[in-house]
C-alpha cells in the first residue's frame, strides 16, 4: 500500500470527543437527507395534459436552447441482487440481457433521424442499471456502437459504464475499449469480504484489485469507484480502512454514499428483526463523512458534487452537466430524464417497453412540463450538489424574482454555517457539505418536513389519460400510493383470481370425498390457507392499493356466478375493501404486516358473510349454532395467518429465481 495512505485520521480519543460535541451541538435539520431523490421538491407540480405533445415536438424539431446533453441507457438486470438496492432492477441473466439490448438499440434507431438528435451536442453517455456488464461482449459492443453511432459521439466524449466486480470478463473489458468506453464505475461498497457478502456482493477484496488491475490494462482511461458508509455495525474505523485501500488502488474518482435502508429490501427487513448488527447513528454517520472528505482532499482529490470526489483525470461529466441544467436523452426501460423544459420517464414495465418498441415507437411512458419556478429551484438544487450556489448563473426567467426565493434561505444558511460568501458565491462549507442534500431539499420545499419528494407520482396519473400505463415509482418499487393499474397488472390479478378458485373448488371436493369438510372449522381453515399463500404472492407483484380490492371483485364476480349468493359475493367485496383499508393504514400493502392483516381481514369477512348465507338458507349438512360460526371465522383468521406466513419463504424463492422481477 502507497505510504501516503497510511494517515492517522484521528486517534480513537479524538473521534470519540468529536462524536460527543456533534452530540450536543444544535443540528442545523432535524434529520440527514441522504439521496438526491429527497431534493426533487421542484418536481412535485400537476401536469398540464399537453405534455406528450410537447415531448413529439422536441423531438421532432428539437430545442432552442443551449443546454449541454448527455444521454442515459438503463440496463435493468443483475446477476445478482443486493440487498440494500431498490432500483429499478431484476434478477437476470446475460441472456435476458441481450434480448433486451436488442430493444434498445432500436429505440435509439428511432430517435437517429429526429431533430432533436440531429442537432448534436451529446458530450456524454452513461450506462447504467442495474449492472450494465450483465451483457455479453457482443451485445455490449453492439449496444454501445450503435450508441455512438446514433448520438455522433466523437473521441471526446465520456463514455461511461456502470460494473461490478464479479462479472466484468477481459473479454468485456475489451469489447468496451474498443466500442470507446474510457470511463468505469465499479460498484466496489466496500472491501471487508464479510460485509461484500452480507450485502449481496460475491467478490473478495482480492478480486477487487485484480479485477481494477486488468480494466488498466484493457485501456480503460477512468475508473471510478463507489464506496458506502453508514453499513450496519461499521465504526469509523473500519470505514477508514475502506478509504485506505480505495486510494491504495489509485481510484481516478470515489463516491462515497451513505447506506440507506430502503423501504420493501432485504436490508429493511434484516434490520427490523435484528438478524443484523444497526446501522451507525447519526454522529458517527456525520464524523465518516466529515472525516473523509478531509482525508481525499489532503490526497489530492477535489470535491467535485457532495458525493464525488475526483482527480485531474476524472471530468465526472455526465452528472455535471444533469446538473448544471443539461438535457439527459432517457433510453431503455425505466429510464429518466430531461428535455428541455420536460422530465421524462420511460416504460417502467418490461413488457410495456417491450410493446411500445415493437410498434416502432420510443420508450416513452409520460413527461412532467416544470413552469418557471420549478426550473430555478432545479437550477439551484443542482448548483448545490456541486458545492456552490451562484443566484446569477441558475437558471431565471424574467416572469419570476429569483432573489425574493433565494435570498431569505440563504441568509438562514449563512448564519448556520452551511454557506460561505466569496464575492456572488455562495459556497458550502465543510459543515455544508455534510448536509449538501438538506439544503438543497430547502430550497425545493422539503427540508422542513424531513421527507423524501414524491415528484414522480404524477407520472402515473398522466398515464392514465395518455394510454401508457406505469407498474412502478422511479424512487422505490414498493410505493403503495400509486393508483393506476397497468394491463399487466389486472391480467396478473385476474390470473391470480381464477388460481385461487379453481384451487379452491378442487381442495373442497377432496375434502367432501374424504369427509374432512364435516369436520368443524377444517374446511375455511384450509380453504383460507389455500387462498392466502397465492394471494400473498399476487399482491406482492402487484403491491398497489387497491389491488386486494380488484382480486376480491373478480372472485365476488365468480362465486355469485356458480353459488347464485349475493350474500356471499358482497362478503368478498366487503372483504377485500377493509382488507385495503386497514394495510393502508398500517403501512401500504408492500409490506408485510399490512398485507398479511389484509388477508386475515378479507378471509373472515368472507366466512362471516358465507356462515351467515348458510345460517339464514340452511344450507349446510351441519346445524350451525353460533360457536360453529365463530369457530369458522377463527379457522379462516388462522389459515390467512398461516397461508401468509407460507406465502412469505414462497415469494423469496421465486424472487430469488428471478420469477417476481
Amino acid at each position: 500500500m502507497n505510504s501516503r495512505t497510511n494517515i492517522d485520521f484521528a486517534s480513537g480519543l479524538n473521534v470519540e470527543r468529536r462524536i460527543q460535541v456533534i452530540n450536543r451541538a444544535d443540528l442545523p435539520f432535524g434529520s440527514r437527507l441522504r439521496s438526491h431523490m429527497d431534493t426533487y421538491g421542484w418536481s412535485c407540480i400537476a401536469p398540464r395534459g399537453d405534455e406528450k405533445d410537447i415531448w413529439k415536438n422536441i423531438v421532432e424539431k428539437g430545442v432552442d436552447e443551449g443546454q449541454r446533453r448527455t444521454a442515459y441507457v438503463h440496463i435493468p438486470f443483475c446477476g445478482t441482487l443486493c440487498s440494500f438496492c431498490n432500483f429499478q432492477r431484476r434478477a437476470g441473466t446475460s441472456v435476458r440481457a441481450a434480448e433486451y439490448a436488442k430493444l434498445v438499440i432500436r429505440e435509439l434507431q428511432k430517435y437517429q433521424d429526429s431533430g432533436y438528435v440531429l442537432q448534436g451536442g451529446f458530450e456524454a453517455l452513461y450506462l447504467g442499471g442495474g449492472t450494465p456488464s450483465i451483457l455479453p461482449a457482443e451485445a455490449m459492443a453492439d449496444l454501445l456502437d450503435t450508441a455512438r453511432d446514433v448520438l455522433c459521439l466523437d473521441e471526446s466524449a465520456e463514455i461511461t459504464v456502470e460494473s461490478t466486480i464479479h462479472d466484468l470478463s477481459d473479454e468485456k473489458l475489451q469489447a468496451m475499449v474498443q466500442s470507446g468506453v474510457n470511463r468505469l464505475s465499479l460498484g466496489v461498497q466496500t472491501f471487508d469480504t464479510s460485509m461484500r457478502q452480507q450485502l449481496g456482493r460475491l467478490s473478495d477484496k482480492d478480486k477487487i484489485y485484480q479485477m481494477v488491475k486488468n480494466a488498466r490494462t484493457a485501456g480503460i482511461k477512468t475508473i471510478s469507484a463507489d464506496i458506502l458508509y453508514r453499513l450496519p455495525g461499521q465504526s469509523i474505523q473500519k470505514f477508514h480502512e475502506d478509504l485506505n485501500f480505495a486510494v491504495a488502488l489509485n481510484f481516478d474518482g470515489i463516491s462515497l454514499y451513505p447506506l440507506i435502508a430502503m423501504s420493501g429490501t432485504p436490508l429493511e427487513k434484516q434490520l427490523k428483526e435484528g438478524e443484523i448488527a444497526p446501522l451507525p447513528d447519526l454522529p458517527v454517520e456525520l464524523e465518516q463523512c466529515r472525516s473523509a472528505r478531509q482525508f481525499l482532499t489532503q490526497l489530492g482529490y477535489r470535491q467535485d458534487t457532495c458525493t464525488h470526489f475526483v482527480k485531474s483525470t476524472d471530468r465526472n461529466l455526465y452528472a455535471n452537466i444533469r446538473l448544471n441544467d443539461g438535457d439527459c436523452l432517457p433510453i431503455g426501460c425505466s429510464a429518466g430524464g430531461y428535455l428541455g423544459p420536460l422530465v421524462i420517464m420511460n416504460a417502467m414495465d418490461k413488457n410495456m417497453y417491450q410493446m411500445l418498441i415493437a410498434g416502432k415507437k420510443a420508450g416513452y411512458m409520460a413527461s412532467l412540463m416544470l413552469p418557471a419556478k420549478s426550473r430555478l429551484l432545479r437550477s439551484v438544487t443542482g448548483q448545490l450538489q456541486r458545492g456552490f450556489l451562484n443566484p446569477d448563473t441558475v437558471w431565471h426567467d424574467d416572469a419570476i424574482d429569483s432573489s425574493t426565493i433565494l435570498n431569505n434561505k440563504l441568509d438562514k444558511h449563512l448564519e448556520k454555517g452551511l454557506l460561505q460568501k466569496e464575492g456572488p458565491l455562495y459556497e458550502l462549507t465543510d459543515n455544508g457539505w455534510s448536509w449538501c442534500y438538506n439544503i438543497a431539499a430547502d430550497y425545493a420545499g422539503l427540508a422542513e418536513k424531513n421527507a423524501p419528494a414524491k415528484n414522480l407520482m404524477v407520472f402515473s396519473e398522466i398515464s392514465n389519460t395518455d394510454n401508457d400505463l406505469s407498474e412502478k415509482n422511479h424512487h422505490s418499487k414498493h410505493n403503495h400510493a400509486m393508483y393506476g393499474f397497468s394491463i399487466k397488472d389486472i391480467s396478473v390479478l385476474g390470473v391470480m383470481c381464477a388460481l385461487v378458485f379453481v384451487t379452491q373448488f378442487v381442495a373442497a371436493m377432496l375434502l367432501h370425498v374424504t369427509g374432512i369438510a364435516m369436520i368443524p372449522g377444517v374446511m375455511q381453515f384450509l380453504m383460507a390457507f389455500v387462498s392466502s399463500i397465492i394471494m400473498y404472492v399476487a399482491l406482492k407483484k402487484v403491491p398497489k392499493t387497491g389491488a386486494l380490492s380488484v382480486m376480491s371483485l373478480v372472485y365476488s364476480l365468480m362465486t355469485m356466478l356458480l353459488s347464485g349468493s349475493i350474500l356471499m359475493g358482497f362478503g368478498l367485496v366487503i372483504g377485500g375493501v377493509l382488507g385495503d383499508m386497514a394495510a393502508r393504514m398500517l403501512g401500504g400493502i408492500s409490506k408485510t404486516i399490512p398485507l398479511i392483516t389484509a388477508l386475515i381481514i378479507y378471509r373472515t369477512s368472507q366466512t362471516t358473510f358465507s356462515k351467515l348465507y348458510a345460517f339464514i338458507t340452511e344450507m349446510t349438512q351441519i346445524q350451525l349454532v353460533w360457536y360453529l360460526i365463530v369457530l369458522a371465522i377463527a379457522a379462516s383468521a388462522i389459515g390467512a395467518l398461516a397461508g401468509g406466513i407460507a406465502g412469505i419463504k414462497l415469494t423469496g424463492k421465486i424472487s430469488k429465481a428471478g420469477v417476481m422481477a
